[in-house]
């Protein structure tokens, strides 16, 4: 497999911000206040920082509900997203979007050819790493980067938040980046264009961060927290945990989706506020603002919060969750470690945790009390837990005034 010249970093914490940190790394694009590449933690803060979401969906064609968690800034508006962090560190973001799979596979090729890495949007589950059911597909979008191509068994190199690449066939990818057709095929190429102010690219991003997290929207921003925590004892509305999970059905899925929320998928163990509070560090440094240092330590508080939060959801003095945490961890410990060693691996973690779920499902293994308690503790430890993010946002307040 022929790797793209100069691509020689892979892997990350949250997949937008690790790919476009290697793909600029790749490109000799230096933190001018360093003269080393930009961290990932300094891209995430710049591109915004945080989000807070949580949306409880429920389709007829599934037989439990679909829990979303989101911990970054406007991540359900991934091409602004992207625009934002670029145009504030003077970088180029050149996307490229059809409905047709020839020409798609055509600029994909052509950028290879040319040298330049391709990140593109798609549906992870379906790449031969995940090899998942593909009725149970097309949820959530996901971020990699095609860093290389071997012509001869028309497969590509895959840059997926993994220290290693993965190799996937060009059928695969073909499926992935269909399977979700609002996508259009996305695909982004980057180029340097100017050295930025970074100081202000620093504020722009928290004061992005601000806005977001301190908006009214129920959905997208602080009160979401607040209107979660509601509905975890909520016996009246249709969306209240009670009403959702009467009897314990189907709970086994949605404590596991909090915690994986949480803990994997793009995130730090903790919900994204680790890493926030790592550009935070950063940033007092460029910036010569102590008071970033003190938001550090607000976030990296709430990020031990957010992570209690998902220990109680998948406590381990229930088997089944402890059983199935397991799975997940060893899964996620995997990923990371990347690389085609680890996709036999992958793909048997992603089988045995797919197998527990539909008895486990029908049957949770604790009486209503005890979820009764679990939902109390869970809706105590997020009335805490927004507390803390409005007393940390106000803290960012006070620097970006400051």
């Amino acid at each position: 497999m022929t790797v793209v010249d100069g691509y020689d970093h892979f892997g990350g914490i949250h997949p937008e911000t690790a790919s476009i940190a290697n793909y600029l790394r790749s490109l000799g694009v230096e933190n001018p206040a360093t003269g080393a590449p930009y961290s990932e933690a300094m891209l995430f803060g710049v591109a915004g920082g945080l989000g807070a979401c949580y949306i409880l969906w429920e389709f007829d064609k599934h037989d439990r509900p679909a829990i979303v968690v989101g911990f970054q800034h406007i991540f359900n508006y991934p091409v602004r997203y992207v625009e934002g962090l670029c145009q504030r560190l003077g970088v180029a973001a050149e996307f490229h979007e059809t409905g047709g799979a020839k020409r798609a596979g055509k600029t994909l090729h052509d950028a290879l050819a040319a040298g330049k890495p391709a990140i593109l949007w798609l549906e992870r589950e379906l790449l031969e790493y995940y090899n998942r059911d593909p009725d149970d597909t097309g949820w959530f979008s996901w971020v990699v980067t095609a860093c290389g191509y071997d012509a001869a068994a028309d497969a590509f190199a895959i840059d997926d938040t993994g220290a290693r690449p993965f190799t996937v066939s060009g059928a695969s990818l073909a499926a992935a980046r269909r399977r979700i057709p609002s996508f259009k095929h996305r695909l982004l190429l980057l180029s340097p264009r100017e050295a930025p102010d970074l100081p202000a690219a620093i504020n722009a991003g928290i004061q992005a961060n601000i806005d977001y997290l301190g908006s009214k929207s129920t959905s997208f921003a602080l009160p979401t927290l607040r209107k979660w925590a509601r509905m975890l004892t909520d016996t009246k509305n249709a969306k209240g945990w009670p009403t959702v999970f009467a009897g314990g059905k189907a709970l086994f899925s949605g404590l596991l989706s909090v915690y994986a929320g949480i803990v994997h998928e793009g995130s730090d163990g903790a919900a994204l506020r680790g890493m926030y509070a790592d550009f935070l560090t950063e940033a007092a440094a460029v910036c010569s603002a102590p008071v970033l240092d003190e938001a550090a330590g607000e976030y990296r508080a709430l990020g031990e919060k957010w992570r209690a939060l998902a220990d109680m959801a998948a406590d381990e003095s229930v088997p089944s969750l402890a059983a199935a945490r397991t799975l997940l961890d060893e899964r996620e410990a995997a990923i990371k470690t990347g690389g085609d060693a680890q996709a036999d691996t992958i793909v048997r973690l992603g089988k045995e945790f797919a197998a527990m779920r539909p008895a486990a499902d029908a049957a949770f293994p604790r009486d209503e009390a005890w979820i009764t308690d679990l939902f109390a503790r869970m809706q105590a430890q997020l009335f805490d837990i927004y507390e803390h993010e409005r007393a940390a946002l106000d803290t960012l307040r006070r620097a970006v005034a400051g």
